[in-house]
């Protein structure tokens, strides 16, 4: 904290230094504050998608509905400046799935997946919170596909080792032998 407290007093403009001041913020708990920073960051770099993705992270950690509404809006501009990047369409989706909206959270999922078909490992969370949406909706083939996928990048995951179960009992069974899905 003292280096980085430097730092901001040597540079005050430096926008590294105050990101990772407003990250070092957020991660002791003191999200009002380093919200208030990452807000300054995004409205002076509009231009760059990570320092609003950045905030829009915080605002969902603080996790308010009006945080996750503006985390929305964030992770949209992100986007927009780097419709490439599948991790900030899969936080939107988390932030669409936090106000109760799932089937457009899905469909940012889904759009996250593609993004990221070069990289199984970072396809990984799109495909489990797709997989449990999925189960909610009781398409439980399409889930079961979902947490197939977590399981060739992670054999390991035990959510999504549930998850495949939770689809499989619900392709033998129907829906109401099916708990609520996972959440991630």
């Amino acid at each position: 904290e003292r280096v980085l407290e430097t730092a901001r007093r040597l540079d005050p403009d430096s926008g590294l230094v105050a990101d990772a001041y407003a990250a070092m913020l957020c991660d002791r708990g003191r999200l009002d504050e380093g919200i208030a920073l990452y807000e300054r960051i995004a409205s002076v770099e509009s231009h760059d998608a990570v320092p609003q993705g950045n905030c829009a992270r915080a605002h969902q950690m603080r996790g308010t509905l009006a945080d996750i509404v503006r985390s929305l809006e964030l992770y949209d501009r992100a986007t927009a400046l780097d419709p490439t990047n599948g991790s900030y369409v899969c936080m939107a989706g988390m932030s669409l799935l936090r106000q109760g909206r799932l089937a457009e959270g899905l469909a940012k999922f889904d759009r996250a997946i593609v993004l990221e078909a070069h990289n199984p490992a970072s396809a990984l969370i799109p495909h489990a919170n797709a997989g449990g949406v999925r189960l909610k909706l009781g398409q439980f083939e399409k889930a079961a596909e979902h947490h197939r996928a977590c399981l060739k990048a992670n054999p390991n995951d035990p959510l999504a080792t549930a998850g495949l179960a939770q689809a499989m009992k619900g392709l033998r069974n129907g829906p109401a032998t099916v708990p609520s899905a996972p959440t991630w």
